[in-house]
């Protein structure tokens, strides 16, 4: 007995294959926002656990031990990660919940009603998860600060630098693999292996993190030097502020540089292919959009209504006769044949491939040539209303038609020549309109459209719709990113109470000193914008050479627009993250801020 699901069954599992694809495609995009968190709040913990150096000393010289220190930071993580993932999976069934009643209210659903259901896994898995990652991103701070001796702790602590052993290993390690990982990507591409792309891609990035508290500090510097030398005292201060700490800035600039990251390579990886694809149509396949009578030939006012269409640049009929075509003593009946003028070729986009279509040879496709047993240099004898006419075969899919030759050898063979097609010639850019436009106007005609623009249309439709996707969904971790950088500001304010009262004593106004903190936040953003569109670009490049290297020459296509749109964004938010710290900054008085311990 045959096993087979009824027609219900059937749709549901097919609907069900789909959903599971795009709840991966979620998880993956959620892995990347706890990913952006965990660096977030490693960062956040280690600046509020160097703070209260002074206090664990003192707790460690009164008879605490590093284990009850420990203990008690861990508590403290763990609170703050059951609190706040208990709030973020009951804002997410919030959430689903209202998208399924609007999708109900909307009447858009394939369903005749969506059904809004949870169970225990669904809220114990992520509340889970997000306690998990908020232990984990804290235990290595947790664990740093219980490493300081009471007596030493109580003196200013200095941060690690990249000169120091543990600075010089860290930044070995990092040039290792981003070494060894650039040269994976070359592998990648050069063998057309996405798996060694993938492998080469994290490797470096893992590199690039490793070696941010050099890579970081010197970026800024670079970046700062233009504030720095038109803001004056304030610029210069806000440089220095920036890299005071070199761990503290590449971890709060890794946060974002993850986020554009993906964006970048995102952005760069879709249009690049979908420009190295387009240029492979284009050189294969000659013809924009041909429009083809299925029987007899096409109407005069046809033609005069597709050349009227928005996005239609050039028009040229083709004409063409139905014959029998001789091959190795074979006759083959009722074979349709096209002529190609000066004006046909006219039309073309790579007009070149006709160059071996002279008088005396005839275009075969590769098709047809395998199944009637034509190779280049064969003999075929066409025979239509003016007798026979003998023709040298050339194998070419240049226009797609099975059979082509020049317009003075189809006056030669005669027979019934009409219209039988016209090839259209379309502008630069997206096609989809202009596709669209020409379904339209032929739409009761009796007609076929052909041609790569159709093809080149349904891909950029795909790849815009994926590209979007992607992008919102990135956006999260941009967005959490600089959550970490306002954390970051806000601390370190706290930390400079101290400087900033002294700043203000000596004159700086506090116009000035929140100016100072908006560009340390604008120049962190801007760091951690600039090495994360340079490398998303180097992978998406690679990532698009792995795919189709192998296929077609890779075309890069960059956009610009997105990238400068992605960067304005950040800076904006930056600014905005840096109001509460600077106002923070901007309201300690001097003499009470001197008086601070």
């Amino acid at each position: 007995m045959a096993w087979s699901l009824d027609p219900d069954d059937a749709v549901t599992a097919r609907l069900a294959g789909g959903t599971d694809v795009i709840t991966g495609m979620l998880l993956a995009f959620a892995a990347v926002a706890l990913f952006v968190s965990a660096i977030v709040i490693a960062n956040t913990f280690g600046i509020l656990l160097a703070r209260r150096t002074r206090e664990t000393a003192l707790l460690r010289a009164v008879g605490s031990t590093r284990a009850q220190v420990v203990q008690g930071a861990v508590v403290e993580a763990l609170a703050t990660g059951v609190v706040f993932s208990a709030i973020g999976t009951a804002i997410g069934i919030a959430l689903c919940g209202g998208l399924v009643a609007l999708a109900n209210a909307s009447g858009s659903s394939t369903f005749p009603e969506l059904v809004f259901t949870t169970s225990i896994t669904a809220v114990l898995v992520p509340f889970v998860v997000g306690v998990v990652v908020v232990l984990a991103a804290a235990l290595r701070p947790v664990l740093r600060a219980s490493r300081v001796a009471p007596l030493e702790a109580l003196r200013p602590a200095g941060t690690v630098a990249a000169r120091s052993t543990a600075g010089l290993v860290r930044i070995g390690l990092g040039l290792a693999l981003l070494a060894g990982g650039a040269g994976l990507l070359v592998l990648g591409w050069q063998t057309a292996s996405l798996a060694a792309g993938l492998a080469g891609g994290m490797t470096s990035f893992l590199g690039v993190l490793l070696i941010g508290s050099l890579l970081v500090p010197t970026l800024a510097r670079i970046i700062g030097a233009v504030p720095a030398a038109v803001l004056g005292a304030p610029g210069r201060l806000a440089v220095g502020n920036a890299v005071a700490n070199p761990r503290r800035a590449a971890a709060t600039a890794s946060a974002l540089l993850v986020g554009v990251t993906l964006v970048t390579m995102t952005a760069v990886g879709a249009r690049s292919a979908e420009a190295s694809i387009t240029a492979e149509l284009d050189d294969r396949y000659s013809v924009d959009a041909a429009v083809t009578a299925t029987d007899g030939e096409l109407e005069p006012g046809l033609v005069d209504d597709l050349r009227e269409i928005d996005g239609v640049t050039g028009v040229a009929t083709v004409p063409g006769s139905e014959v029998s075509l001789g091959v190795d003593g074979t006759t083959h009946e009722a074979q349709a044949v096209v002529g190609v003028s000066d004006e046909t070729r006219s039309v073309l986009r790579n007009g070149d491939r006709l160059d071996r279509l002279t008088d005396g040879t005839i275009y075969v496709t590769s098709d047809v040539a395998e199944g009637f047993g034509v190779a280049d240099g064969d003999r075929v004898t066409v025979r239509g209303g003016s007798g026979p006419v003998t023709l040298t075969a050339v194998v070419d899919d240049a226009l797609g038609y099975d059979w082509v030759v020049t317009g003075a050898d189809l006056d030669r063979i005669g027979g019934d020549v009409a219209t039988r097609a016209a090839f259209l010639r379309l502008a630069e850019g997206d096609p989809g309109s202009t596709v669209e436009a020409i379904d339209e106007v032929v739409a009761d005609a009796g007609v076929e459209v052909g041609g790569s623009a159709a093809q080149r249309a349904e891909m950029s439709q795909v790849l815009d719709a994926v590209l979007y996707v992607v992008l919102s969904l990135l956006a999260v971790s941009v967005v959490i990113a600089l959550v970490g950088i306002a954390n970051t500001l806000s601390l370190s304010v706290l930390e400079r109470t101290q400087e900033s009262a002294l700043l203000r004593a000596l004159g700086t106004t506090r116009a000035q000193l929140r100016r100072m903190v908006a560009i340390e936040s604008v120049l962190l953003a801007l760091v951690g914008v600039t090495l994360g569109s340079a490398l998303g670009i180097v992978y998406g490049v690679a990532g698009v050479g792995a795919l189709v290297g192998e296929l077609t020459p890779v075309v890069v296509e960059i956009p610009w627009g997105l990238l400068g749109g992605v960067a304005a964004a950040a800076v904006v938010a930056a600014l905005v993250a840096a109001v509460l710290p600077a106002v923070r900054a901007a309201r300690v008085s001097p003499a009470a801020a001197l008086a601070t311990d």
